[in-house]
């Protein structure tokens, strides 16, 4: 779920491999070690326990029927709406986004390097704004990356329009809190049970809000402070509700992200937006009243000349995959699927 509304749509497996850019994807197995993608799905699994498959399968489906209509307040209208769309949507996309973080050159994440950058403090967190996030993928790749690989602890505040809070609470604490044992679990077993991370490594906020609405200062100050913004499988979803109001909400984040910070944006690859132009004569076709634009095109329209001079376009891929590793998921509750993407990385730069 976006900060209006998330579609739940993946691409299912496919033997056929398409190209991408090499500066996107470095590899074309996944990046990220499978034993740490079975330990992801494993907090999944912790966070939202339902009684057996079926119960899930049978929730999943009926929040499908609802997102296939748009009605979203129904879709998200009930707690087990959410868990359910989080085991069944987050975790596949937690694991796409984390290896395609670790991929990404971003001195502020840390996510090529072993060990903390020059000059950096140890103790000072990594900060990350999710806009969109509430759903708990970013969440749980952001973790993965930088809290569990790089051990440095990092402060992630989701900005959603629906109340998540409940699905955040319980993820984060999967991913503070050991997994429970067995009261026969062994002594070598109880002293190698650990959690995901550290309960100081991750700091977990969250915000409810509709992100097109105007901005208030403790939303401009939550910006300023952060090292990078994430929208990911949103930002399409924003323009279809409204061109204009998106693009004052990509200015905001221009007027109020710091130099040097970074805005990484993931969707659906070759996703539209559509306006009405003019008014609709009655009997008129609406074919004539129409024009759809690509989603990437609006945001380098507004990054690139709107805000003219403030960006500099890191990154763009406009058809990434991400493949499920062989065997990741054979004991999940529920299949899991292959992501394809387009990538955007942006980095705010001083105006000249």
């Amino acid at each position: 779920m976006g900060p209006r509304r998330k579609a739940a749509a993946s691409d299912k497996r496919s033997k056929n491999v398409p190209s991408t850019t090499a500066v996107a994807r470095k590899k074309e197995e996944p990046s990220l070690p499978l034993e740490l993608q079975q330990l992801m799905l494993q907090q999944f699994t912790l966070a939202f326990p339902f009684a057996d498959a079926t119960d899930l399968k049978d929730v999943v489906q009926v929040v499908k029927g609802h997102l296939y209509n748009r009605n979203f307040a129904d879709a998200f209208g009930k707690p087990e709406h959410l868990e359910a769309y989080a085991v069944r949507w987050s975790a596949s996309r937690a694991l796409g986004y984390a290896d395609l973080l670790v991929t990404l050159d971003l001195p502020a994440t840390q996510l090529v390097f072993d060990s903390p950058e020059p000059n950096r403090e140890e103790s000072k967190p990594v900060n990350v704004i999710c806009i969109g996030g509430g759903a708990g993928a970013e969440v749980a790749a952001l973790t993965a990356v930088i809290g569990r690989r790089s051990r440095i602890p990092i402060e992630i505040t989701a900005v959603d329009v629906a109340d998540w809070s409940h699905v955040l609470s319980k993820l984060e604490t999967a991913l503070t809190t050991a997994p429970p044992l067995s009261a026969y679990a062994s002594e070598a077993a109880k002293a190698a049970n650990k959690a995901f991370v550290e309960r100081e490594t991750l700091q977990l906020k969250f915000m409810q809000r509709d992100i097109l609405a105007d901005w208030d200062a403790t939303l401009r100050e939550t910006v300023h402070s952060t090292e990078l913004v994430t929208v990911m499988f949103t930002l399409n979803e924003l323009f279809s509700a409204s061109i204009p109001r998106t693009t004052k909400m990509l200015l905001e984040l221009t007027e109020n992200m710091r130099i040097g910070s970074h805005l990484l944006v993931v969707d659906s690859p070759g996703s539209y937006s559509e306006i009405t132009l003019g008014k609709q004569a009655e009997g008129e076709d609406t074919e004539r009243r129409t024009k759809r634009y690509p989603m990437q095109w609006l945001l380098d329209h507004t990054l690139g000349e709107v805000a003219a001079g403030s960006w500099e376009k890191v990154l763009g891929d406009e058809g990434r995959w991400f493949r499920v590793g062989q065997g990741v998921g054979a004991r999940y509750t529920i299949e899991l699927e292959n992501m394809r993407m387009q990538v955007h990385l942006y980095r705010r730069v001083e105006t000249k």
